[in-house]
């Protein structure tokens, strides 16, 4: 491995600078030794090439020559042991990507697009690293470091060099880079238009000019050096510069928009891997007229996001070769598309199948091999072994690609240079030497040459086109859609389908030359064209023909031409063979066997034919009684459960596999013409035994599967299945017979009973002796020798004469209700046939009926004296055609139900009220009273209307239940009547609103007017004096509070002797209320009253509004001190108290009288007079008057609440005593009150002279 070094000496700079005076400079210390003049500042190098140039004069630093010399041998010690590690990336099908912001680097596999760290970032120095390039000539990989002018070199072991490049701008951020052959380090930012060129060794740049910008995510160069190539991130086009020249080239390659790392490798491909989910595309000969198709998705997708991204590879070698293939193990494959055979079909999505040729299966082994998504040209034909490398080779349709397809059938795609795109190859082979032929062979455009391209990875034209071989003589004509090369001459061989002959091609000269006949059958020469060929090591040819699948053998293909048939393939047009001729094709084993049909199963412990009616199997339609063909087939199952391969049966019950591989097998028979690895037989077969061999036994389990067949090299016969016919019962309906009634049983005829079975016979005396199985029957209870059939029964020797049969139905029975049953019989193979039906009507018995009547009556107080009786001081007689006419013609009905709870008959109640129901059998009987004229099961009344009671008879009593059905009606010989109902109108209870009163605000409740209770009833008549004593039901207030006798009524309450006296109301609102809406809606409650049969009326709403109250306004006046001597000070405080709820409005003026022995003063602004609260400052004082002091305030006071004023003054008696009476009056009124009875008070002071 070579080795290089590049030293920054920095670091052993500043540590010789802590030792010496002054700043020591290895680089100095050269030029001073060996006057070379000016030298680098930087460092030193050392390696394959000299520094080219020495720049940057230094000032020169005096050492004295000894510890000079001994500085210098310590640093070339240093250099030398660097050196020793520097070590090289080999140029090999390794590819690198820089990854990430601070950078690592990772080796990516460009089949899979896995990535595997080799450094990490801080091995790497933590630096942003873009524009990564691998050197072919000193096989470092280099990149930019951003922000500098820095190129960074990165050893194999993870160890950096850091190179400063002259004229590098430092400002740039190249995100794109690759290293040149020449070792020119080209690095570029996307959008700009130019590139700069880094000579590494120099360390000089030079400027390539573009002729436009484009946006690229990063650049390859090809191993010319001639063309630099990109991926554009906006639109996904090929970008391609000419090197020299920089002119812009934009390729679509059928890629979408997206950022990438690029490789190229020394085919010249172009691979790239999306930094959105790691999926690797290749663009298949990118300088080789690319196109639309050249673009295709090689791995598959990660979904992993990568990001700042760059990838480097050396571009001298090919990515990693895919897994091979084994000749020695190598099968043979079947390529088919979805086309037609002449191979101009682009988009055929070809698919790969492993076939085995001598027994003509096939398995699917790879789908599609070009995927659809990004490609239009699916179709690979003109398929290969390749010797020389173990790879198969195919030509990709409308393209100058051929395809590498490895063990794991992934693809490789290269650009053969020269290879048209406009001719589809269909047949073609590769020989010993590795060179592809490629020849389209197709009738009126056969190919006149059979072009070559060289696949041998060793020889100096490897992937190159050859000179073409000229076919002589011509033949437009040639129907020849497939050849292949034999390895006994080294030729191509292949059969023209226009004229049935067997060609060679000199794979030297293109000589064409005729081997003879085939003899096979070809209907049509394009559609049974031969688009598979094959050879063996021995030269023997086999072929298969499209149209009908067929296998054919050409032993000895170099001098004889006459086909063989071998066995039946896959049937297709668009396809194409290929195997590894050095490995042999063995003939192989042959397995057959019989269908026999064994009318005794294994009873006899053989599989055989058997029975005096039994046929030979016709294995092309099984059962002539059904319509349409029914045939069967026998396929072959391997070991390992997959189905081989599936033959018909044939019309004398035979069948056979040809080329069976040695193993162990199965074989299933089924009706699957496709084949089957589950057993099925026509609708009327069973399967009765498999037995390998002709002699007693079986292979254990009766399932239609021959298991435990081992083939080696020796034929198989007689791998047997027997099966039978199951036997035929009929269908019958017997006579009617009279319905014996209740759990009685009639007889079924014997001659219900009938079968035939094809390998028995036909079954005499109505199945007597044979095995019989019976299922339950419907619409009545089925019976064998007095037992009730619950479940299915078999029965081993039956007697048709002991089956009878109870009916559900009591009368006859009609189509869809009769009594039904099924039978099977068993036939001498064990085998049940399908089940038959037997149906046994009956007709109606014989019965005797009677009438069954009864009233509907107006029953006033129910069950109360537990009587069903009209009753009521204004009760009346029921009108059943009308039972209440003052809301609509109401008629009600009854309906006589049976025990079983169905309705059978309907009449209406008639306007006496009475009802009969004629011709009632003998039974157990409900009556329901409903409105339903079709009749119900369910009792229903007008809705005024409620049942009080049913009974049986005028006496007392009741059924139990109040629920308008009269049950347990027990009907025999005789007429029934007063099968009565009491019913009872509900009474009636009337809306009301009482006169609004004044709220009487806080908790206080206000009395419910007595008149809001009224009500009536149709049986009780008018109920008087306001529901007095009656039961009466009262309901919670809303927007108030409903009490009764002091209580609140807070839920539904009942009240046996109602007194609506005791009725009172506490209303919510605290004023007026404001009708059914607003803010303080009337109170409302509801009552309703219970009628004497107990029935409770509809509860009907009372209305309880509310007005708003007055003010009452009353004085309160204090003189003080009450008793005086001489002249005295004393006080007048007057209270005005608001004794209601309701606030005052308005003026309010008082009057005070006045007298001449004491004169008041009133202090506007006093707030207390005499040790009490006034408020004088609302108050005004009107003097004027000679008898009055006159107070008036707006002021409004509240309930409950009040207002003060107060005067002062001196009472001077003199020398008299005596009383003075000092009085205030309200004047009526004043703020809004009404009462004015409680508007005047007085006080008085008694007095004394001193």
């Amino acid at each position: 491995m070579k080795k290089r070094f590049t030293l920054n000496y920095q670091p052993i700079s500043r540590l010789l600078n802590a030792l010496l005076p002054g700043q020591w400079s290895p680089v100095q210390e050269l030029k001073s030794l060996f006057h070379l003049g000016t030298v680098s500042c930087a460092y030193v190098e050392y390696g394959n090439k000299l520094n080219k140039n020495l720049i940057q004069k230094q000032q020169k630093q005096e050492l004295f020559l000894p510890l000079r010399i001994f500085l210098l041998l310590m640093l070339a010690s240093i250099i030398s042991l660097q050196s020793a590690f520097a070590t090289t990336f080999p140029c090999n099908d390794v590819s690198y990507r820089l990854q990430g912001n601070p950078s690592a680097l990772y080796k990516v596999d460009l089949e899979t697009g896995i990535a595997t760290q080799l450094f990490s970032a801080s091995t790497l120095g933590n630096r942003k690293m873009t524009a990564l390039g691998y050197s072919p000539e000193d096989g470092f990989l280099y990149a930019y470091q951003s922000g500098t002018n820095d190129i960074v070199q990165i050893h194999n072991d993870g160890g950096t060099s850091v190179k400063d490049i002259t004229g590098l701008p430092s400002n740039v951020e190249y995100n794109a880079g690759e290293v040149s052959k020449d070792g020119i380090f080209y690095l570029y930012r996307s959008g700009d238009a130019t590139m700069q060129k880094v000579d590494i060794s120099a360390r000089t740049t030079s400027t390539l000019t573009l002729s436009a910008g484009s946006s690229v995510g990063d650049i390859s160069i090809s191993a010319d050096a001639k063309y630099i190539y990109g991926i554009a991130t906006n639109n996904g086009q090929m970008v391609t510069y000419n090197a020299s020249t920089g002119v812009r080239t934009l390729t679509d390659v059928g890629i979408p928009a997206m950022t990438t790392s690029t490789y190229i490798d020394k085919s010249g491909n172009l691979f790239f891997i999306n930094d959105a989910n790691s999926t690797v595309y290749q663009v298949t000969g990118p300088n080789s007229s690319p196109d639309t198709e050249s673009g295709v998705q090689i791995s598959p997708t990660l979904n992993t996001s990568i990001s700042t991204t760059d990838g480097a590879r050396c571009t001298n070698a090919f990515v990693p070769l895919q897994p091979s293939f084994s000749c020695s193990t190598f099968k043979s494959y079947l390529f088919q598309g979805d086309a037609n055979a002449d191979g101009g079909t682009l988009n055929s999505n070809t698919r790969v199948y492993e076939i085995n040729i001598i027994n003509g299966s096939s398995t699917q082994v790879h789908g599609q091999l070009i995927p659809s998504s990004t490609n239009s040209k699916t179709s690979v034909n003109n398929v290969g072994f390749n010797v020389t490398d173990s790879y198969l080779w195919g030509f990709r349709r409308g393209t100058n690609q051929l395809v590498r397809m490895g063990s794991d059938w992934s693809v490789q795609f290269f650009a053969i240079a020269g290879l048209p795109t406009d001719v589809p190859f269909n047949a073609g082979d590769i020989d010993a030497n590795g060179i592809l032929y490629l020849f389209r062979g197709h009738n009126n455009v056969s190919s006149s040459q059979v072009l070559r391209v060289d696949l041998k990875p060793s020889s100096a034209t490897y992937l190159t086109l050859l000179s073409p071989l000229t076919l002589a003589p011509v033949d437009a004509t040639r129907e020849m859609i497939d050849l292949a090369i034999n390895p006994v001459d080294g030729h191509l061989y292949g059969i023209n389908a226009t004229t049935g002959n067997l060609l060679r091609i000199n794979s030297s000269t293109g000589a064409v030359s005729t081997v003879g006949a085939t003899n096979i059958p070809i209907a049509n020469p394009v559609a049974n064209a031969f688009g598979a060929c094959y050879f063996d090591n021995a030269g023997t040819l086999y072929v298969s023909q499209n149209a009908s699948g067929k296998i054919y053998r050409i032993p000895k293909a170099a001098t004889s031409a006459t086909g063989i048939f071998v066995s039946n393939g896959p049937i297709t047009d668009d396809n194409d063979g290929a195997r590894c001729f050095q490995q042999p094709i063995t003939e192989l084993a042959s397995l057959s066997g019989n269908v026999f049909d064994d009318g005794n199963a294994l009873t006899d412990n053989l599989v055989n034919k058997f029975g005096t009616g039994s046929v030979v199997i016709d294995g092309t339609d099984i059962d002539d009684d059904v319509a349409g063909n029914q045939p069967i087939y026998a396929t072959l199952v391997n070991s390992n459960g997959a189905a081989v391969t599936t033959v018909p049966v044939l019309s004398t019950g035979t069948y056979s596999f040809l080329a069976v591989s040695p193993g162990t097998y199965s074989v299933v028979l089924s009706t699957n013409s496709n084949g089957s690895t589950t057993a099925s037989l026509p609708t009327n077969w069973n399967n009765t035994g498999e037995k390998l061999g002709t002699g007693t036994g079986s292979d254990g389990t009766v399932n239609g599967i021959l298991t435990g067949i081992s083939v080696s090299s020796n034929d198989i016969e007689n791998a047997n299945f027997g099966i039978n016919k199951k036997p035929d019962v009929n269908d019958a309906t017997v006579a009617a017979q009279p319905n014996p009634g209740g759990t009685n049983q009639g007889p079924v005829a014997s001659t219900a009973f009938t079968g035939t079975d094809l390998e028995d016979g036909t079954y005499t005396n109505n199945l007597t002796g044979r095995t019989v199985t019976l299922t339950p029957a419907t619409n009545g209870t089925l019976y064998y020798n007095g037992t009730a059939v619950t479940a299915s029964t078999t029965i081993t020797s039956f007697d048709p004469t002991k089956v009878t049969l109870d009916p559900t139905a009591t009368g006859a029975t009609s189509s869809g209700n009769h009594p039904t049953f099924t039978y099977s019989v068993k036939d001498n193979a064990g085998v049940f046939a399908a089940p038959a039906t037997v149906t046994v009507p009956f007709t109606a018995p014989t019965v005797t009926t009677v009438s069954l009547s009864g009233s509907v009556l107006n029953d006033g107080n129910g069950l109360t004296d537990n009587t069903v009786n009209k009753f009521g001081t204004s009760s009346i007689v029921i009108n059943g055609t009308d039972i209440d006419p003052a809301t609509g013609n109401q008629p009600i009905y009854v309906t006589l139900v049976n025990s079983g709870g169905t309705s059978l008959t309907t009449v209406q109640v008639s306007s006496t009220g009475t009802y009969t129901f004629n011709g009632v059998a003998p039974g157990t009987y409900s009556i329901v009273l409903s409105t339903n004229s079709a009749g119900s099961t369910t009792t229903s009344l007008p809705t005024s209307w409620t049942s009080v009671g049913e009974h049986l008879g005028t006496n007392t009593g009741s059924d139990g239940t109040a629920n308008g059905i009269l049950t347990g009606i027990s009907v025999s010989s005789s007429n029934i009547s007063d099968a009565n109902f009491g019913i009872d109108k509900k009474p009636i209870v009337n809306v009301a609103t009482i006169t609004a009163q004044v709220n009487p605000g806080g908790t206080a409740q206000a009395p419910v007017s007595s008149t809001a209770f009224t009500g009536s009833d149709l049986e009780d008549g008018t109920y008087p004096t306001n529901l007095t004593g009656r039961v009466v039901i009262l309901t919670p207030a809303t927007n108030g509070t409903l009490y009764y006798n002091g209580t609140a009524v807070t839920g539904t309450q009942t009240i046996t002797s109602f007194d609506p006296t005791k009725v009172t109301l506490d209303p919510t609102a605290t004023g007026a209320t404001t009708g059914s809406s607003g803010a303080f809606p009337d109170p409302t409650f509801t009552y309703a009253v219970k009628d004497n049969a107990g029935v409770v009326s509809d509860l009907k709403t009372v209305t309880v509004p509310f007005t708003l109250g007055v003010p009452d306004l009353a004085p309160i006046i204090y003189a003080l001190p009450a008793t005086q001597y001489g002249t005295t000070n004393f006080t007048v405080v007057v209270d005005v108290y608001n004794l209601l709820p309701t606030a005052s409005s308005g003026l309010i003026t008082l009057y005070v009288t006045k007298d001449p022995l004491v004169k008041l003063s009133f202090a506007s602004s006093s707030v207390f007079v005499g040790n009490k609260i006034v408020q004088n400052g609302i108050w005004t004082l009107d003097e004027k008057n000679d008898d009055f002091y006159i107070l008036k305030t707006t002021e409004v006071i509240t309930g409950g609440g009040h207002k003060s004023f107060g005067f002062t003054g001196i009472l001077t008696p003199g020398n008299t005593k005596g009383t003075l009476t000092i009085s205030t009056t309200i004047v009526g009124g004043s703020g809004g009150e009404v009462r004015i009875d409680n508007n005047s008070d007085a006080d008085k002071i008694d007095y004394f002279k001193k």
